[in-house]
């Protein structure tokens, strides 16, 4: 079979023994069978291969470079794999896919296919994707003090200690054409449990179900989430607290500096001081092989 390879070969470097030279991940494939296609994401011309004919496309990286791929991809007719060389590594996760490439590689052959969605953000200036989550509030305040390579290393304590000062925004809100407009401190719509240095959000979210999961926390409800939070931080399993809504699409009054795609901060600042946004799950999903 003949496997196009997106490698980042900066992703897990924070993590002992989580970086994988190109040289390695290349003989473990060809070990397994796989003519190799390989491409470097941190080298301009990357996505180029994606247009090549393949019977696989593979991605080897962390959450940020399985979103980048995914971003630039519009082919649905062939399958991916994920290798999960980050340090978070919550979308594989999200499909159940754990262990090492060394691990994952020679069980691709029999794996099954899961479906993975990719959400839409639509504005008057355009759409852009993301894969884990979106919205407004204390996430993007939390990524505003991160560096983007290092989201997992600062774990959830920083989350924690932001919780208790981050502002709450009065949002326009309207989900599946139900009104919820309200005052909150984190408004985010999600695709996969796990967001950030993985911290579970959405632990019912099913990233292949044609939906989003709306997480709204009001400032009333600001103890329950640092309670919360404190729990994953201390290396508990606490209860989550806070009731998910299950939609299809979501309009959200969108603020410059307040929001959030994914791990970046969006929109930037030469985009409108305020708009609407619309989310929405893409029409087609990813097909990827998990062991």
């Amino acid at each position: 079979m003949r496997a196009i390879l997106l490698h980042n070969k900066r992703s897990g470097r924070t993590t002992p023994g989580g970086a994988y030279s190109k040289r390695l991940l290349r003989r473990l494939l060809e070990e397994a069978g796989y003519r190799v296609d390989y491409r470097s994401t941190r080298k301009p011309g990357w996505d180029e291969a994606l247009e090549d004919s393949s019977d696989l496309i593979m991605i080897a990286g962390g959450d940020g470079t399985v979103s980048k791929v995914l971003r630039r991809l519009t082919r649905r007719d062939v399958p991916l794999a994920i290798l999960p060389t980050g340090s978070s590594n919550n979308i594989a996760a999200s499909l159940g896919l754990t262990g090492k490439p060394e691990a994952i590689i020679p069980k691709l052959p029999g794996a099954k296919r899961r479906r993975l969605d990719v959400g839409v953000a639509r504005t008057a200036r355009g759409d852009r994707a993301f894969v884990e989550s979106a919205g407004l509030g204390l996430f993007a305040e939390f990524l505003k003090r991160v560096d983007p390579d290092e989201i997992a290393a600062s774990g959830t304590d920083l989350l924690l200690q932001l919780a208790s000062r981050a502002r709450s925004r009065w949002c326009r809100i309207k989900a599946d054409g139900v009104d919820l407009n309200g005052r909150y401190v984190l408004a985010m719509a999600l695709n996969t449990p796990c967001v950030g240095p993985g911290v579970k959000l959405a632990p019912s979210a099913e990233p292949g179900d044609g939906k989003l999961d709306l997480l709204l926390v009001t400032p009333s409800q600001r103890g329950l989430l640092k309670v919360y939070l404190r729990g994953l931080a201390d290396g508990a399993a606490p209860e989550f607290p806070f009731p998910l809504k299950q939609v299809r699409q979501i309009r959200m009054g969108w603020v410059v500096g307040a929001g959030h795609l994914d791990d970046r901060l969006w929109p930037n600042g030469q985009a409108a001081r305020q708009g609407v946004m619309t989310l929405e799950v893409a029409a087609a999903p990813f097909e990827v092989l998990v062991p």
